[in-house]
């Protein structure tokens, strides 16, 4: 049996018709807002059909899965990766797949600016690939959302919904830019985290403060350093501190416990375990193997 909704793992929220009225007059949110948000994840039997479409567009965005959407008779596919826009007030139907449900983000907004946006970009009617390297980007905007909306419908939260709405459909049309300044900021944060790190490799740092150094959260540092690197802050940095470890162990006649102490280890034996993680052997091995 098809169904509407109603998906394991599911988040929606549609707002109520005096919120709606609310946000109309205001003049921070009218011209851009959202109606209705949602996620439905592997939403097998998911269907709709709208005779006479919908007060809103509706932005359909698949990141895994596949499905179909009708629109004035023309049916196209969508699978992961790909985005496809109603526009408001146009018949139009839509369903996972059978074989392969659909996990998708949606969204109904409307307002003048997003209009305008949908209108200059040719964005509707037609699924569209999203650009892969942005999904983490979109998913936070939608979140941003999300939560804003969840928390209360106070002014503030409606007014930054509608401008976070205008980021998120934003990062589907202005890729190069996006990824440009994604780009930047992975250098920029990665090289001030590093510089900190070599700067205090003597030192037992924490994430708390490399994240304070570099004038970001912890969980976006670790987000972005991670992207930029392939490894976690404190992989990065005890692989640093493991490098200086080998060349005093080399050059020195420092006792491993001197080492350790030199590279802020107030543990002998937690240093032997992080030596022996990165490079193979014990430090003391190390030494006799190169000695010899």
């Amino acid at each position: 049996m098809k169904k509407k909704d109603d998906f394991a793992g599911q988040r929606m929220i549609v707002l109520p018709e005096k919120i709606i009225s609310t946000i109309i007059n205001n003049v921070l949110t009218n011209d851009a807002f959202v109606s209705d948000i949602g996620f439905f994840p592997a939403a097998r039997d998911h269907y709709r059909i709208r005779h006479v479409g919908s007060m809103q567009n509706i932005l359909i965005y698949c990141v895994d899965g596949s499905g179909w959407i009708s629109v004035d008779g023309k049916r196209s596919e969508i699978s992961n990766d790909q985005y496809f826009i109603i526009p408001k007030n146009t018949p139009h139907s839509y369903a996972a797949s059978d074989e392969d449900p659909w996990t998708i983000y949606w969204v109904h907004f409307a307002g003048n600016r997003s209009e305008h946006l949908l209108n200059k970009y040719d964005m509707t009617k037609k699924s569209i690939h999203a650009d892969k390297s942005l999904l983490e980007e979109r998913i936070r905007f939608f979140d941003w959302i999300y939560f804003s909306l969840e928390s209360e419908y106070s002014e503030s939260n409606l007014e930054y919904a509608g401008l976070v709405l205008m980021l998120f459909l934003s990062s589907f049309i202005f890729t190069n830019q996006f990824r440009k300044f994604n780009e930047t900021e992975y250098e920029d944060v990665s090289g001030k985290a590093i510089e900190f790190m070599k700067t205090n490799i003597g030192k037992k740092i924490t994430l708390e403060e490399v994240a304070e150094y570099c004038s970001i959260s912890v969980s976006h540092l670790c987000l972005v350093f991670k992207k930029s690197t392939s490894h976690t802050p404190m992989e990065y940095y005890n692989n640093i501190r493991v490098q200086r470890a080998c060349q005093l162990l080399d050059l020195t006649r420092l006792k491993i416990h001197e080492v350790a102490s030199n590279l802020g280890f107030s543990d002998a034996f937690y240093f032997s375990r992080v030596f022996k993680k990165v490079i193979g052997q014990s430090p003391d091995l190390y030494r006799k193997r190169r000695s010899g």
